[in-house]
């Protein structure tokens, strides 16, 4: 008996063992949350491809992502459709991306209730732009313009 239990106790710290911390943001899907410089310390699975996590502000992201969820992210340059982690003019948003000729950048709300929140970044702007990663998440299909 006292044999199973050690057996048992060391599986588990085995399995405690086996995380890593990743660093965790805020993030709005809202009208933007303000950057900072610090973050959190946040722990996932050492098996996770996720390389940073990011708290969800607002609404504007729902049904998909709620206020307050943590999603999980990796460093790579968006593809259309997928959910971005993107600087704007200092402030992080999360949003469908929409990459469209001609250099511009259409940042979408899946809440179309809330389109208030949508960011158009033109490539006649001057606004500055930074891609921090993608959100480790199932494809979506596109939101209306």
């Amino acid at each position: 008996e006292d044999g199973k239990r050690a057996v048992e106790a060391a599986a588990a710290g085995a399995k405690e063992a086996k995380r890593k911390v990743i660093p965790l943001f805020a993030a709005a899907a809202g009208p933007g949350e303000p950057a900072r410089d610090d973050f959190d310390e946040y722990e996932v699975e050492e098996t996770s491809p996720a390389q940073f996590a990011v708290k969800i502000s607002g609404d504007s992201m729902e049904p998909e992502l709620h206020d307050g969820d943590i999603v999980l992210c990796r460093r790579k340059k968006p593809e259309i459709g997928e959910l971005a982690v993107i600087m704007v003019n200092g402030f992080l948003y999360v949003k469908q991306y929409i990459d469209a000729y001609a250099g511009n950048i259409y940042l979408r709300s899946l809440n179309r209730a809330r389109k208030d929140c949508d960011v158009d970044i033109l490539a006649s702007g001057n606004d500055t732009v930074t891609s921090y990663g993608t959100v480790i998440y199932k494809h979506l299909e596109l939101v209306e313009q």
